[in-house]
């Protein structure tokens, strides 16, 4: 089961992702990062994008703001959006990374109505964790 919820918060929004595990969380938290900016309703699943981020550490956090800049790098370079996400972490090494594919759409102008711009995932208040039989993920996003 994925939740998201958008917390107050007095810097910029407070998204977060909660799971079972710890990729739906992560995924969680992905549509938490797209329901603040666009109607995910309105989301076309046309396409499938794939990709993946590696952290140069087992830092959950590290990986958590790297996978939120990336899927905001694809909004502003690639123009994809999305309203599904699948998402795989494992170790490699003495690094985290996350496998993932979105579906949603690419956009070009007008076809999607965005109410803000999020420009980026900070480390301020980034935090992934575990509580009871649920993983919590949470980041300040800069709009």
């Amino acid at each position: 089961m994925r939740e998201f919820n958008i917390l107050d918060h007095t810097a910029d929004i407070m998204i977060e992702g909660i799971g079972e595990t710890l990729e739906e969380a992560f995924e969680a938290i992905a549509l938490a990062l797209v329901s603040v900016m666009v109607d995910m309703k309105s989301i076309k699943n046309k396409y499938r994008l794939s990709g993946e981020v590696k952290t140069e550490s087992r830092d959950l956090e590290d990986l958590l703001v790297d996978f939120l800049n990336k899927l905001i790098f694809l909004k502003d370079a690639k123009k994809f959006i999305f309203n599904d996400i699948g998402v795989r972490i494992k170790e490699e090494g003495n690094s985290l990374v996350a496998k993932f594919e979105l579906k949603g759409d690419y956009y070009t102008g007008g076809e999607y109505e965005f109410s803000i711009d999020v420009k980026g995932a900070s480390y301020s208040a980034a935090k992934v964790e575990k509580v009871g039989d649920r993983y919590i993920c949470r980041c300040v996003v800069d709009v």
